[in-house]
């Protein structure tokens, strides 16, 4: 499968986003276009999928006893 250009539709070329491990960036790669030149967020379908909310500590801990003596 070859990556394209969402712009001219040129092919593409798929890189890692540099600042998205130290936490300032949320997109986790890039696209570089060999056509126009243009530098595109590649949006995972991953992340567009809403997260569902983490239980706090003492309702993890609760749940493990509960489980514990059931």
């Amino acid at each position: 499968m070859q990556i394209t250009c969402p712009y001219c539709g040129a092919p593409a070329e798929a890189t890692r986003n540099p600042f998205q491990g130290a936490g300032l960036a949320v997109h986790s790669s890039l696209l570089k276009c060999s056509g126009c030149d243009r530098v595109v967020l590649d949006v995972d379908p991953r992340q567009l999928q809403p997260q569902p909310p983490r239980r706090g500590l003492w309702a993890r801990m609760r749940a493990s006893i509960r489980r514990f003596f059931a």
